[in-house]
């Protein structure tokens, strides 16, 4: 019988990285995040989604002392919260060093504007009586942004001629 200690494979510079654990054929290995992968479109759309995920559960509207969070308003949170995740897992996979998270910026185009339709809607289409808060606000500003990263990184792999797009 193999203990832990057996199934664990260490990379030989383990104390200076930060690594995250995988399950790979049975045995635990450790994965490196290299944050030197990732530009300022990741580190927008990291923030958009975290900021996206947030927003859903802040007040959007409010009467008195009556508030209404954007989950409580909208059936249509999940398109916010499919669209943070998104963004996020995007970002963890580009620092992981996945060559395929190069290709979502039109996911990140299509899943930021579904979502800012759906905050827009929700601002025009207003609870009669209820004021905006700074939650409703959150989400349209995270939704541009997210819109924002994807098309900046559509626009890294379609429309600059260069090969290498570690820049």
């Amino acid at each position: 019988m193999t203990s832990f200690s057996d199934l664990v494979v260490y990379l030989p510079d383990w104390r200076n990285r930060l690594l995250t654990p995988k399950v790979k054929c049975g045995i635990l290995v450790y994965m490196e995040i290299d944050t030197s992968r990732l530009r300022k479109e990741d580190y927008a759309c990291l923030v958009a989604g975290y900021a996206l995920l947030i927003s859903i559960f802040l007040p959007w509207y409010r009467q008195g002392i009556f508030r209404l969070s954007g989950w409580d308003v909208t059936k249509l949170a999940i398109i916010l919260m499919i669209a943070s995740f998104v963004c996020i897992l995007i970002v963890i996979a580009t620092a992981i060093g996945i060559d395929f998270a190069e290709e979502y910026g039109f996911a990140l185009v299509a899943l930021g504007a579904a979502s800012l339709v759906s905050v827009v809607a929700r601002v025009f289409v207003r609870q009669s009586g209820y004021l905006f808060t700074y939650g409703i606000i959150l989400a349209l500003l995270a939704s541009i942004a997210v819109v924002v990263a994807g098309g900046v990184k559509l626009a890294r792999m379609y429309l600059l001629p260069t090969a290498d797009h570690s820049m």
